[in-house]
């Protein structure tokens, strides 16, 4: 899942330059929220997903955007995964809370607090958001949200591999 969420992070970040705004996308799922006063929203399609991306003005650890963000998934029967939905072995930050991490790829390096989460419905659709501050050259006022929504069928868990005895 992170190297999905990564490869879907990169996506968006392309698709952001695309120009493709709100008021472009007349639907998208219900799952994919934003955030009141929320800019750059940018909506994308890539390989059978919805995805979507913001930018809030909000310090950190942006409670408010979260709570948001879970009250109205809930409010559509959307339930929280508190493993990750790929790796069950990961708890989500639903459980662990934000994660910080240095991003050496960018020069100067960049410290960046990360939260990650997932929810599902009834139908096994899966949405998946995360939040992150950078900073330098960025700040904790300024939050990137992206999001994405995965219908059930490519959604669904890889099988175990059979292991041959011999």
């Amino acid at each position: 899942m992170r190297l999905l969420s990564l490869t879907l992070l990169s996506t968006l970040a392309v698709c952001a330059s695309c120009g493709r705004s709100h008021r472009e996308m007349s639907t998208h799922p219900e799952a994919l929220v934003v955030y009141p006063g929320a800019t750059r929203v940018v909506y994308a399609k890539w390989q059978g997903t919805d995805q979507l991306s913001y930018q809030v003005a909000v310090e950190y650890p942006a409670e408010s955007v979260l709570s948001y963000i879970s009250e109205q998934l809930k409010t559509k029967n959307w339930r929280v995964l508190v493993d990750d939905y790929w790796n069950p072995r990961l708890q989500s930050s639903q459980v662990r809370g934000w994660t910080q991490f240095a991003d050496a790829t960018v020069n100067p390096e960049a410290t960046v607090d990360q939260w990650l989460g997932e929810w599902q419905n009834q139908g096994g659709d899966v949405a998946w958001y995360s939040l992150q501050y950078r900073y330098p050259p960025g700040d904790r006022q300024t939050l990137v949200v992206q999001a994405g929504f995965i219908p059930a069928s490519p959604a669904k868990k890889p099988s175990r591999p059979t292991i041959l005895k011999k």
